[in-house]
């Protein structure tokens, strides 16, 4: 399965990897599978691994179209965002996340942050790398 996903309870936290290559339709998949899942909130906090994502043909039209699709993950809310790290420590995982960043910065439902270090990836979601098994 290239989108993997896991919902934990505590931490509070959706944990999604990316493995091998990753097309639009993987995502699209992954944004349903999570919807349709029982523990499935809207705003809750991600951590997405791109560590192991090495290949995707997908570009800048192909990622303002997923974004469309997951903009139901994050309601709006005037004083609270949902916060998504992101763990992409190589150049095309950093590039790929980094236009996700961008878009998700237009749209403000959803705070972005693309890190080369899972630590600090973790740091910024308030998780400690004993919560979450890699």
């Amino acid at each position: 399965m290239p989108v993997e996903f896991d919902v934990l309870k505590k931490p509070d936290l959706t944990y999604v990897r990316l493995v091998g290559d990753v097309e639009l339709g993987d995502l699209l998949a992954y944004i349903k599978s999570y919807q349709a899942h029982p523990e499935y909130r809207p705003g809750r906090d991600e951590l997405f691994d791109l560590s192991q994502w090495t290949d995707t043909k997908m570009g800048y039209a192909e990622m303002c179209a997923m974004r469309r699709a997951e903009r139901t993950l994050y309601p709006k809310h005037p004083k609270t965002r949902a916060k998504c790290g992101i763990y992409a420590p190589s150049e095309l995982q950093y590039g790929m996340a980094r236009i996700y960043a961008s878009l998700t910065e237009l749209t403000g439902d959803v705070e972005a942050v693309v890190f080369e270090d899972m630590n600090a990836t973790l740091g910024f979601l308030g998780v400690s790398p004993d919560d979450v098994e890699r």
